[in-house]
Formats: C-alpha cells, sequence, structure tokens
C-alpha cells in the first residue's frame, strides 16, 4: 500500500492506496482518506547531526523534530504546530482544525498513518525500514540509515551496501 494523491477543486487531498492484478490489469483500490495535503517549505537547510543514543521511538520522533522545525513548526514537547497544523507525536495523528491532515516531506507524507507504520515497526529487513522512513518523510543520509538499522534492528546493511 501506498500514499496517493489527490486534486479535487483545486485542493490536494491524500488517500492510502492499494495495487491489485485482475485479469492482468492494475486496479488500484482506495483503501483510506489521510486528510488534506499541506506542504510548507524549508527555512533553513543546515546539516544535522544525528545522534542514536535513546529508543528507537525516541530517535524517530527526534528525526521529525528536526525536519518539522526547519519548517517553520514550534514544539511543544512531542507536539509541533504551524498555522493550525498540529502533530501530536504521542498520540500519533496530524491534525488540521481537528480533522485529519497529512504533511508532504521530501519523497513522503506525514500523516498519522505513516506514523503508527513508523512506530510499529518491528524487526524487519533493511528494505521495510527504509521504505517506512521514506514514505513518512524522513530523508537520511546513507551513512545516517546504516547507523540507525544497525542500532535499532541489530542487523548489519546489505552486503552490496557495505561494498561501497
Amino acid at each position: 500500500m501506498f500514499v496517493r494523491k489527490k486534486k479535487i477543486k483545486g485542493k490536494e487531498y491524500a488517500y492510502l492506496v492499494e495495487n491489485k492484478y485482475i485479469n492482468g490489469r492494475v486496479k488500484q483500490k482506495v483503501k483510506r482518506y489521510l486528510g488534506k495535503v499541506f506542504r510548507f517549505d524549508r527555512s533553513g537547510d543546515f546539516p544535522i547531526t544525528t545522534v542514536f543514543d535513546k529508543g528507537r521511538i525516541d530517535a524517530i520522533k527526534d528525526l521529525l523534530k528536526k525536519e518539522l522545525i526547519l519548517r517553520g513548526f514550534k514544539v511543544r514537547g512531542d507536539v509541533l504546530e504551524r498555522e493550525n497544523v498540529v502533530i501530536d507525536l504521542k498520540k500519533p495523528e496530524v491534525l488540521f482544525k481537528g480533522r485529519k491532515a497529512c504533511i508532504e516531506l521530501n519523497e513522503g507524507f506525514l500523516c498519522g498513518y505513516t506514523l503508527r507504520k513508523l512506530y510499529r515497526l518491528g524487526d524487519g529487513d533493511g528494505f521495510a525500514v527504509a521504505n517506512a522512513l521514506l514514505s513518512a518523510g524522513i530523508k537520511l543520509s546513507k551513512d545516517d540509515f546504516v547507523k540507525f538499522f544497525e542500532r535499532y534492528y541489530g542487523g548489519e546493511a546489505d552486503e552490496h551496501e557495505q561494498a561501497d
């Protein structure tokens, strides 16, 4: 499943979509409405040093906070806010005036669904972890991803990753 953005009456909305093969053709089925899409530009771009010395969920929260602070969000504990868009990292949910919302970050979308997917990651392969991080809009350098994966998933990067 993946997040698809649709434009309706000039406004963008996010949906969770699943591909199915029927009679040799691909059909897309909308599984869930995720909310109105918001886009906030980065106000600055400075190198973020990533230290993974906390628990896995706290590290994910820190990565999200750093990305959202660059986009002008104000932090109050585990709640971030900008222009009536509220992100509660504890619940986890993203709301705009009390309704579901999505924030387009980098190459992904930050919404309640992608947050829960990140928090529930169990022992997975590197591909599943990388996919979950990217789908939530967290962009890590190759070195930071290897550190993250080794620290929280106890594995080593794939052989082709180590050869580089």
